[in-house]
């Protein structure tokens, strides 16, 4: 049986984890977090399917 998790702390160390990157990748991640691509039409499309209320 899974391991019961009480504390939103412990949840969030269990599911990350860290991994490593290249220095051309970090600064493609930082670029990609800080200018993030427009949302093209099928992603335009499943927000507007989207009920009101979430």
């Amino acid at each position: 049986m899974p391991e019961q998790t009480t504390n939103k702390t412990d949840f969030f160390d269990k599911a990350t984890e860290a991994i490593k990157v290249s220095e051309r990748d970090f600064e493609q991640i930082l670029k990609l977090l800080e200018h993030p691509p427009r949302p093209n039409d099928k992603l335009q499309a499943a927000i507007a399917a989207l009920p009101c209320t979430l």
